[in-house]
């Protein structure tokens, strides 16, 4: 559970870099699908 908490935190952190540089869906698009955040054993 700690592995996926740091995860998400990573994919938080990486949102929010990325995220003034979205303009359009398809760019958020891009952003939200770069950082999988499955459980280790999960689907992305």
């Amino acid at each position: 559970m700690e592995e996926f908490l740091n995860r998400l935190k990573k994919h938080t952190e990486h949102i929010q870099k990325v995220g003034v540089h979205c303009e359009t869906e398809e760019t958020t698009k891009q952003v939200l699908m770069g950082t999988p955040i499955a459980p280790k054993g999960g689907h992305p």
